[in-house]
Parts: C-alpha cells; structure tokens; sequence
C-alpha cells in the first residue's frame, strides 16, 4: 500500500525540475513525484491527469505564468508551493492560499518544511466536515458546577444569568 503523498512540479528549467525531484526523494521520505512539466499549459494537464495533491509551482514560466494556470485550475483541491528566483511575487502568491513561498536555490529543509505544513494542511482539510458535522449535531451545552454535582445545561435553554453574590 502506497501511503505516499503526490507531488507535481511545474518549472520552465529543466535543471530546476531534477534538483527538486532529487531532494524530495533523497530528503522527503513519504512524497513521490508523480509528474513533472516545463510550462503552465503542460501544468495544467498534469495537475488533471494525476492525483496529486502537492504542486511545486515556477511564477515566471513562458506561455502564462503560475498564478495564470492556477486561474485556470481554481476547481482542483490542491496545495500550492510556490518555488521561484523572484521576492516580489510573495504577496501575490500568499493571496492564492500558497502553503510557502521559496526561493530558487531551494534549501532542503525549507522545503521539508514546507511540505509538512502542505500535508498536514490537508489533514486539517479532511478532518474540517468532521468537526463542523459534530459540532453541527452536538447541542452546545454549558456545565455549572454546584456544590453536589455538575448539570449540563442547553445553552439555547438559558434566558438570564446572575452572578453569585459574594
């Protein structure tokens, strides 16, 4: 069984694409690059044609650039790193809901780091309907403590409260 999470990585430098493929697999145990593409346009097949659920992703790229193609894939439910030479995209990128935002030459542990909060973002995504289904169907209820016991009181059923006098 492959518990392995899904990696796209999308640069215009072919270089760029091996050096990230090398530090993920001799750095990032439980990723797999599933696919690689040198433009957006070719990004964009990929990102659909796979599974992924990480996408490395170039800004400057000839043919549309990175927040183009993710314009253009805004249905997909994937976790975006941004990887490029240029600072003055990070705002831009941060408004997309990118996980991290590096800076060409990668460093491995900003990039391990960077793909954990990915893949624990992604957790929280899944456990998210959880939560809100259980809070949804658990009536919110306030204990009061007496000297005897403690009574759960629905919180909907309150209509005043005093405090104790001292």
């Amino acid at each position: 069984m492959n518990n392995k999470t899904n990696i796209i990585i999308i640069d215009d430098e072919q270089a760029a694409r091996q050096n990230l493929r090398k530090i993920i697999e001799q750095f990032c145990d439980g990723y797999h690059v599933v696919a690689e593409a040198g433009n957006a346009l070719e990004g964009i097949k990929q990102i659909k044609k796979y599974n992924a659920e990480i996408v490395l992703l170039d800004i400057e790229m000839p043919g549309g650039s990175g927040f183009d193609m993710l314009d253009a894939i805004s249905e997909q439910n994937i976790s975006i790193i941004f990887i490029t030479a240029y600072n003055h995209y990070a705002i831009k990128a941060f408004k997309y809901n990118a996980i991290d935002y590096l800076l060409k030459p990668v460093d491995i542990d900003e990039l391990t780091s960077a793909l954990e909060k990915a893949k624990n973002q992604k957790k929280a995504t899944e456990i998210k309907p959880i939560v809100e289904d259980i809070q949804n169907k658990t009536p919110f209820r306030l204990a009061i403590s007496t000297q005897n016991e403690t009574e759960f009181v629905q919180i909907s059923s309150i209509t005043r409260m005093e405090p104790f006098p001292e």
